[in-house]
């Protein structure tokens, strides 16, 4: 924990903080203290003014208000796990649905999104909740299939739509907000590697022998399949890779 001092005021914050990340931090902070309280959290047993106090990390106090009912509703259909670090001010996943939230419960949504994806016609509103489900795995589609109790992959959102040919396709995106990376693989840290799992490889070559990664051939992880059988793109809102496949 470093003390930063800032436009006369001090905040309590990580000592391993890029710049962007600083400036994001002191935003929201500024904004908890404004609309929340100005009392900190814990991070390892020291006090973190970006981290929401325990009393608070369960109303969700840093969701976009109008949308805090839909959220806890969607929470309650499906129990997703709430990231580690959900109570802190700059939490992608807790962005995430602020991002998202209000554009898929807006009755434009079917505009909003077509504008950003050609091939989007309309939400599957009969599908996952009205369209949309938060930290997507595997339900109704099997698409991704691995989650385990405590580990597996996750999607960040999945959006369900019609194409204009009226096929059911799946959306995947992660989404993240002051991460200086994606999420990097720890396989190549793995205490059960061998020889041949090499994780130098190029992408190539790993699909044309999976075997060679760890977590495909250990644990069983679907990444290479998924890989395989998506069609993957860039997005154009910010840094979110996205993944889409056709559904049926």
């Amino acid at each position: 924990m470093k003390v930063y001092s800032i436009n006369w005021r001090q905040y309590r914050l990580s000592n391993t903080l890029t710049p962007f990340q600083l400036a994001m931090q002191v935003h929201l902070v500024d904004w908890k203290w404004a609309h929340v309280t100005r009392e900190p959290g814990v991070h390892r047993g020291k006090p973190n003014d970006a981290i929401l106090p325990e009393s608070y990390a369960s109303q969700f106090p840093m969701i976009y208000s109008p949308t805090l009912a839909a959220f806890k509703r969607h929470h309650e259909k499906f129990p997703f796990r709430l990231h580690q670090f959900s109570n802190h001010v700059a939490s992608s996943q807790v962005a995430n649905a602020n991002l998202f939230l209000p554009v898929l419960l807006n009755p434009r949504a079917d505009a909003v999104f077509s504008a950003l994806k050609p091939d989007f016609s309309h939400l599957a509103t009969d599908y996952l909740d009205h369209g949309f489900r938060i930290e997507y795995w595997d339900e109704p589609f099997g698409t991704l299939g691995d989650k385990r109790a405590t580990s597996g992959t996750d999607s960040d959102i999945g959006i369900a739509y019609y194409n204009h040919q009226d096929e059911l396709c799946l959306w995947l995106i992660e989404h993240k907000l002051t991460e200086a990376e994606f999420t990097t693989c720890g396989g190549s840290r793995s205490k059960g590697r061998t020889a041949r799992h090499d994780c130098s490889r190029s992408f190539a070559e790993i699909l044309m022998e999976k075997d060679v990664c760890y977590y495909h051939s250990a644990n069983h992880y679907h990444y290479w399949e998924i890989t395989e059988r998506t069609e993957i793109s860039l997005s154009i809102m910010g840094t979110m890779p996205t993944a889409h496949s056709r559904v049926g």
